[in-house]
């Protein structure tokens, strides 16, 4: 009996020092141009991927005439971000990260308005993260992530605000839910 729970006290241990360890790495100062770039270019892909999605999967019009404009807008970041990033020698991922392949996997299940409304969130999440790390590199001295914010991060505001307004109304499912 002591040996299990001497042994279980130490696998506790040993798993509250691995979970620490794995909380100290995702620790990023995203100040930091060169941990910066990875994330943006993250976010702009995902915000792209999930948008083109939303082309054939989404039910409103207004929520396919926005992810059209986001999809267009996003790719545009992705390009200059991974110019940056390469020019800078900075290591990125191709694909999207775990989180946002979690949340395009899902999206892809769904149809309607239920992608409707689960695009929308995800797309504002992702905008209001991205829009908050490129509002980070304001004072960025270098130029090339400089000028990226100085050029890109009023749009990415603007869109942001724009899909959390889309978030409380105008969408068709908010009228059926009026006519009953």
């Amino acid at each position: 009996m002591r040996m299990t729970i001497a042994s279980f006290a130490l696998l506790l241990a040993i798993g509250l020092v691995a979970a620490e360890d794995r909380k100290d790495t995702t620790k990023t100062d995203l100040k930091d141009p060169n941990a910066f770039l990875p994330i943006a270019l993250d976010e702009a892909m995902a915000i792209e991927r999930f948008s083109s999605l939303a082309d054939k999967r989404a039910s409103s019009e207004k929520v396919k005439e926005i992810a059209r404009k986001l999809e267009k807008d996003a790719k545009a970041y992705r390009e200059e971000l991974t110019e940056v990033a390469r020019d800078r020698k900075v290591g990125f991922l191709t694909g999207l990260r775990e989180g946002n392949q979690a949340t395009y996997v899902r999206l892809a299940t769904l149809t309607g308005e239920k992608f409707d409304d689960e695009y929308l969130k995800a797309v504002s999440s992702t905008l209001t993260t991205f829009d908050r790390h490129v509002t980070d590199q304001e004072k960025s001295e270098v130029k090339s992530i400089s000028k990226f914010v100085k050029e890109r991060g009023k749009a990415i505001n603007t869109y942001a605000e724009n899909v959390r307004g889309m978030m409380r109304k105008d969408r068709p499912s908010d009228e059926k839910r009026k006519d009953k």
